[in-house]
């Protein structure tokens, strides 16, 4: 026999692993301990026994799974070959608490004449693919019953190799659907195991693979850290970690159900998770209907909050019925404060408040371990019917942003951030330039723009104003594509040795490029050199004398001046 495992845990897929049916189940202990962060775990076991389904007989085999976890859901695959699928009967039995459910009953036989579908077959052997029994499924694969159960269905013969999801439907035995239910609420842990029988002679068939795919509350997530009790929400589907009280003779006895309890009065609906508490609110009284745990309220916490929903009809009543909160010492004793939360007049009638909040402050005993006791007092005997949910009890602590949400509210479900995961929101943590990010997590914790320094550091940007691939705060030139330094000629210019005039001073550092003066005078500090400017009073400076020392240039001109006085003026020479 071979047996293969895969599973996901969070979002965690792990690989296919084949192993024999020795090891197979410490083989899926191990790859289970995956560390998880969700509230719930899903998984999946399949055996591939091969087993032969005798004609007239049974076959069985057993699958341990090796985890724990409340189931919230369980979907069976089967992988069976057999020429009438109207001959098989398919149960299954959780050995650890006894549950059995039938999952197919001869299907086919509405009439309970012997006979079921010829169809072959539940899965296909050429492909894999496998027959899958999920109470969420959306029709039956029975027939359908001259009284409408198991209605659509499918039509005599059946369907050969028949695959996909159906709700599981036992039409001749326990006349029950959705019968994988009764595991909800049950642990994973433990021996499961199927039996496949024949009940016409003349066929034999084969029991390939079968698999238990299941969703599971995780164990640590029973555990209400934020109030400090346990099993705060009942996902448990029991009363672990309560003390109950109910009344000798009760209206409907304290229990705990899921959405599906017919509860004859308001459609039952858990606030949180799965299951929720439920009594009849009513019975032979006088008398105290209580629940009651240790928690250890967490430092900073300002409220506990719970879900309930009532209905009562006190046309017989003479006296009121309560409903209330008592805190009392760490073991019981004298109540420290008692909060009354509903009344039911006498005489009152009321179908359905709704679903309602209770908030009781318990900021004076934050940091401490009380008893918390939830009680139902009922004065007098079967004052008229009613009925009672309750769920979700939670604490609630700061609200730093006074949105009018706790804190972990806030941080849980994302309306706030907490980036270095102090439990305090982001928006309540200070924040000295206003960017949104508080300093702890900021980089640059006084520069608006920036989050972390980048290349230029805190108070600078990181632009690259003439794109040369250099930010400006390490360019020279920040506006010059072709240069990050000054260089010879400075930001703008080539840095080249060009010396139009050979006056040995090159072009770009030259105050008269196109004019020879070595010695670069500049007498107005104008940039412009003077052999390049006009002379006082805005007269031209001789073209040609341009370029000559200042006594070399003066001498020409005082020679030519003294010819003209003795010429004359406008003689040629």
């Amino acid at each position: 026999m071979r047996r293969y495992s895969h599973f996901r845990s969070a979002g965690v897929f792990t690989s296919t692993v084949f192993c024999r049916a020795s090891i197979c189940a410490a083989v899926a202990s191990v790859l289970l301990a995956v560390p998880i962060a969700s509230a719930q775990i899903t998984g999946t076991l399949c055996s591939a026994p091969e087993n032969a389904i005798p004609d007239f007989g049974t076959t069985d085999d057993v699958i341990i799974v090796p985890i724990n976890g409340t189931i919230l859901d369980l979907n069976v695959e089967l992988l069976i070959s057999h020429p009438f699928q109207g001959d098989l009967i398919v149960t299954l039995q959780h050995l650890e608490t006894g549950t059995l459910a039938s999952l197919l009953h001869r299907c086919g036989d509405s009439a309970g004449g012997g006979t079921g579908f010829a169809a072959d077959n539940f899965g296909n052997p050429l492909t894999g693919e496998r027959f899958i029994l999920d109470d969420e499924a959306a029709e039956y694969y029975d027939i359908a019953m001259p009284d409408g159960w198991g209605d659509p269905g499918v039509a005599d013969p059946g369907i050969d190799n028949v695959t996909g999801s159906w709700i599981p439907f036992d039409n001749r035995g326990s006349g029950q659907s959705h019968t994988l239910r009764y595991f909800d609420g049950e642990d994973i842990s433990g021996h499961w195991k199927i039996y496949v029988s024949d009940h016409l002679p003349g066929a034999v068939g084969t029991l390939h693979e079968w698999c238990l795919r299941w969703t599971v509350l995780d164990p640590a997530d029973l555990i209400g850290s934020d109030c400090g009790g346990y099993n705060l929400s009942f996902e448990s589907a029991d009363f672990s970690g309560w003390m109950t009280q109910d009344l000798a003779v009760p209206a409907l006895s304290m229990r705990i159900e899921s959405a599906d309890f017919p509860t004859g009065v308001f459609e039952a609906n858990p606030t949180d998770g799965i299951f929720a508490m439920y009594h009849g609110f009513d019975g032979a009284g006088p008398g105290v209907i209580r629940i009651a745990q240790e928690m250890d309220l967490p430092p900073g916490t300002r409220d506990l909050r719970f879900d309930y929903r009532a209905a009562w009809n006190m046309f017989l009543a003479t006296m009121d019925r309560t409903f209330s909160v008592q805190i009392e010492p760490a073991g019981g004793g004298t109540p420290l404060e008692t909060v009354l939360i509903m009344t039911a007049a006498a005489g009152e009638v009321q179908t359905d408040t709704g679903d309602l909040v209770g908030i009781v402050d318990v900021s004076a005993y934050a940091g401490t371990t009380v008893r918390i006791a939830f009680e139902w007092n009922i004065p007098e005997a079967f004052g008229g019917p009613g009925l009672f949910q309750f769920d979700s009890v939670r604490c609630y602590g700061d609200d730093c942003n006074a949105n009018g949400v706790d804190d972990r509210e806030d941080l849980g479900n994302g309306t706030s951030q907490d980036c270095n995961a102090n439990a305090i929101p982001d928006d309540c943590e200070a924040d000295a330039d206003g960017d949104g990010v508080p300093d702890d997590c900021d980089g640059c914790p006084d520069d608006v723009d920036k989050l972390l320094p980048g290349v230029c550091g805190c108070g600078a940007t990181d632009d690259d104003s003439d794109d040369d691939g250099v930010p400006d705060c390490f360019d020279d030139c920040p506006d010059d594509p072709n240069k990050i330094a000054s260089g010879f000629c400075g930001c703008g210019t080539a840095d080249r040795l060009d010396d139009a005039d050979d006056d040995g001073v090159i072009d770009c550092l030259d105050n008269c490029p196109a004019v020879a003066n070595p010695d670069q005078a500049d007498s107005d500090g104008n940039g412009v050199g003077d052999a390049c400017e006009p002379p006082p009073g805005g007269a031209a400076a001789p073209c040609g004398l341009i370029g000559l020392g200042a006594g070399a240039a003066w001498m020409p001109l005082m020679l030519l001046g003294w010819r003209w006085m003795k010429h004359g003026r406008g003689k040629r020479y």
